[in-house]
Order: structure tokens, then sequence, then C-alpha cells
């Protein structure tokens, strides 16, 4: 597996089951009350897959 995340780590992962959640909660900071909701990531897969998923975000 960690080869595979390694020859495709810059290529985009696909939206997920959560990504509508995850946007609409960040459309809270949109407001006039500032900066509402911050949205913290974790995994427990190995550092390439993390460093995909952090390229994806980007």
């Amino acid at each position: 597996m960690k080869l595979i995340q390694a020859a495709h780590e810059n290529e985009n992962l696909q939206k997920g089951a959560a990504f509508q959640l995850i946007k609409a909660f960040l459309e809270l900071n949109n407001t006039e009350f500032g900066r509402l909701v911050e949205v913290i990531i974790m995994s427990r897969n190995n550092a390439n897959t993390c460093l995909r998923i952090f390229n994806s975000i980007q």
C-alpha cells in the first residue's frame, strides 16, 4: 500500500462521503462572527497516505 500511495501522492483523492458536511461547517466561518469552526483531520494510515491527503486538501 505504501508504494501505491507514494506513486500517486500528487493525484487528488476523490471527494468522500463527509465532503459536503465539512464544506457546510466551514461555511459557518463566512459570517460576521468570524472563525467558528476548525476542521482537524486525523489518520492512522502511513505517512505516504497522509501526504496524499494533505496534497488533495491544498
